[in-house]
């Protein structure tokens, strides 16, 4: 019997591993601390994320990689930049997949201008409205405004998530601040 409940314990462990990328024993105090329900531990994961991504944010990234992709067809090619603390973490595995992540949805969506919706102020995020050409009123703006935002898009990899989930969980997973520095994205013709 208590195999059973064991083994049932695991398989929980390791959907909410596969779910959030956390640590196997942060997936166990979760589950732990929320009686066995997937769905609030992997809001508590997430909260932990974000507290912990708050806290390491203001420590200085000047180390990283440039991550490069070329589509297939050669027509669209893209570079990112994405920074962390030290040279150790930007050889990685973790944070080369991050990048190229990255690079991947910048190379899926053409609507891409900035990185962050907190990077611009009152007065160009009302000028970026006027060239989407969303009124005040349009119920869809918001919408339309997240599709120029890299971080508010949801990922490819995961579509539960956004790009800032995961970048939430590769410094909970790396232990460092890590952030994207900038982008480019060059389509043929273009």
């Amino acid at each position: 019997m208590s195999t059973k409940k064991s083994d049932a314990d695991l398989d929980k462990i390791k959907t909410l591993r596969t779910m959030t990328g956390a640590g196997l024993m942060n997936c166990k105090e979760a589950l732990k601390l929320k009686n066995g329900n997937i769905d609030e531990a992997v809001q508590y994961l997430k909260e932990k994320g974000l507290a912990l991504a708050n806290k390491k944010s203001s420590r200085l990234a000047k180390e990283g990689r440039i991550e490069s992709y070329i589509h297939h067809n050669s027509r669209i090619g893209v570079l990112v930049e994405v920074n962390c603390e030290t040279d150790f973490v930007a050889q990685t595995d973790e944070l080369k997949a991050f990048a190229k992540e990255v690079a991947l949805q910048v190379a899926a969506c053409d609507t891409l201008r900035y990185i962050n919706r907190e990077d611009l102020n009152e007065e160009e995020l009302r000028q970026l409205k006027i060239d989407l050409g969303i009124q005040e009123s349009d119920k869809g703006s918001n919408e339309k405004l997240k599709e120029c935002f890299l971080l508010d898009q949801t990922s490819l990899k995961n579509s539960s998530q956004t790009i800032r989930d995961r970048l939430q969980q590769a410094i909970a997973k790396l232990g460092e601040n890590i952030r994207i520095a900038r982008f480019v994205r060059f389509e043929l013709g273009q």
